[in-house]
């Protein structure tokens, strides 16, 4: 799989929010070299939105173009409707 890694200083993230339905949906976005770096961003996400139902995720974690590190979770949601649409995305 080929994605393109986003140009972010280290620890920064790109987020962008939407509502479909009355339900608020928030998505960070950073450069993640190892899964150490995805799970800080989840923890600051988590802290940053304690009372959010969900914390939906997804992350390819190293260099482009490698797919060891790899990993998505529905957080509750009903299976396959969230972690992997967006890991595919």
């Amino acid at each position: 799989m080929r994605y393109r890694a986003p140009h972010l200083p280290p620890d920064e993230h790109h987020r962008v929010d939407t509502v479909v339905e009355k339900s608020q949906f928030i998505a960070w976005l950073c450069h993640a070299p190892t899964v150490a770096a995805f799970e800080t961003l989840l923890e600051q996400a988590r802290s940053a939105h304690p009372a959010a139902s969900h914390h939906c995720s997804a992350f390819i974690a190293g260099p482009p173009g490698e797919q060891t590190h790899i990993g998505f979770s529905d957080d509750g949601e009903p299976g396959g409707t969230a972690g992997r649409p967006m890991y595919k995305a």
